[in-house]
Order: structure tokens, then C-alpha cells, then sequence
């Protein structure tokens, strides 16, 4: 029973120094926890750049309210806060992420086509709605001949 014990002994050793973080270990772990929130940060500071550029046709004040400095502060702040209710960008997009990415590169280029179309109809009901320019009288039909002589000419009093 002793040998019994002591291999179970050297075992549970073997075990406890695999599963026990040494300084090194410890540090790489901070590291490489610290390391998904600095991606998460960057993420989250894309998705809303994206969503602010996508509205910021519609919505020209958008690009002076969502500085870079601006998203950066909102994802740095939201990312613990996600982190602590087990959020992150990937699972707020979740099965929909391939979606939202084409909405937000197809949504702007749908907007200025909607925009250039309604221009070009209000410009062509404005070119078919203005008034003709009449037609020039051609010399003979109907115009007056003036004598340029007399257009400085002193009017005269009639009796």
C-alpha cells in the first residue's frame, strides 16, 4: 500500500505542477487576458465608427459629434461593462455579423443612389416646367426699325 501511495502521491505532484502557474506563466496569462479586451476595444471603436460613417450622409452633424477621440472614450468605458455581462461585438452581431457588414457597405451607396435619382426627377420636372423662351422676331415681321440717329435725339412738342 505504500508504493500504492506514493505513485499516487508522485501523481497528483505531477498534476499540481502542471496545473499551478509559476510567475512566468502567471504573467502570460494577464497578458493574454488583457490582450482580448484591447481587441474588443478596437473592435467595438470600428463597429461604431462604421455605424456613425454609414449615417453620416443622412446625418452631416454625426461626423463632428463621433470624433475618433469620442468612439474611442465610448469603447473603452462599454467594453468592461460587456465584459461583465458576457458581451462582446461578436456576439451582439452573432449569426448576423455577414449580414450587418453588408448593410453597412451596401446601406450609403443605396442612400446616394435613392438621393441622385430624386434629384434627377426634380430636375427634370423643373426643365419641363419652366416657361418656353419666346422665339426671337426675325427682322421684317413685325419689329419696329429704330434710327439709332434719333434714340439721342431731343423729343419734340407736337402742336
Amino acid at each position: 500500500m505504500t508504493d500504492e501511495l506514493e505513485k499516487l502521491t508522485s501523481e497528483a505532484a505531477e498534476v499540481d505542477a502542471e496545473t499551478l502557474s509559476t510567475p512566468a506563466t502567471l504573467e502570460q496569462e494577464q497578458e493574454e487576458t488583457a490582450q482580448p479586451a484591447h481587441d474588443e476595444v478596437a473592435e467595438l471603436s470600428g463597429l461604431l465608427t462604421i455605424v456613425s460613417s454609414m449615417f453620416a450622409p443622412v446625418f452631416p452633424s454625426l461626423t463632428k459629434i463621433y470624433t475618433p477621440e469620442t468612439i474611442s472614450s465610448i469603447a473603452t468605458a462599454a467594453v468592461p461593462v460587456m465584459t461583465k455581462r458576457g458581451w462582446s461585438v461578436s456576439v451582439l452581431l452573432g449569426q448576423y455579423a455577414e449580414e450587418v457588414a453588408l448593410l453597412v457597405v451596401a446601406a450609403p451607396v443605396a442612400l446616394a443612389t435613392y438621393q441622385g435619382i430624386k434629384s434627377d426627377i426634380a430636375a427634370k420636372n423643373k426643365e419641363a416646367q419652366a416657361p418656353q423662351a419666346p422665339h426671337a422676331l426675325e427682322a421684317g415681321e413685325g419689329a419696329a426699325s429704330i434710327n439709332p440717329a434719333s434714340v439721342n435725339a431731343p423729343v419734340e412738342a407736337r402742336a
